[in-house]
């Protein structure tokens, strides 16, 4: 079964990152009740609340919904205790999701940009993907050597203990 996520509005920097690594994670913003509607849509669906709130997540625990309460700072940190509660998989086999939208993307051939995409970018670079929803196109440029060793970090952290406190947060 797919792990999928709902993040609370404290956790949209780890939603962005999930996304980056294939998994489903919405990231509702804003509005009255904001809690319960999360709330529902993780029964509804079945997702696991990423909350750096404790009351939400003590709510989670009496409702019965699944939840990670993530009360670390750092994105390394909190992605890392992810991948360990979890065992999440990080190894980019997963098709990566729009970190605007969380659609899926579909790579395209670089044919397919012209006109989209300012040329240089289209000679410069070999992969390339676009999100049917929203039209955001991506590519691997320098950006990603930040990408990558972020995740590497998170990797090397996951295999560390952060905190014993913080064994119990799921």
């Amino acid at each position: 079964m797919e792990i999928k996520f709902i993040a609370d509005e404290m956790n949209g920097n780890l939603a962005k990152w999930l996304r980056i690594l294939g998994y489903d994670c919405l990231y509702p913003k804003g509005g009255d009740n904001l809690d319960e509607k999360i709330l529902r849509t993780a029964e509804k669906e079945k997702r696991i609340v990423l909350t750096a709130d404790r009351e939400l997540f003590r709510t989670c625990v009496k409702r019965g919904i699944k939840a990670v309460y993530t009360p670390f700072v750092q994105i390394e940190e909190k992605l890392a205790y992810l991948i360990r509660k979890l065992n999440l998989s990080v190894d980019f086999s997963l098709a990566p999701r729009c970190t605007i939208c969380n659609h899926k993307l579909r790579y395209v051939h670089s044919d397919e940009l012209k006109g989209k995409l300012d040329e240089g970018i289209i000679r410069r670079y070999k992969k390339f993907w676009v999100c049917d929803n929203c039209g955001k196109i991506y590519w691997e440029g320098s950006h990603w050597i930040n990408i990558k060793r972020t995740i590497e970090s998170s990797l090397k952290l996951s295999k560390k203990v952060i905190s014993e406190k913080d064994e119990n947060h799921l």
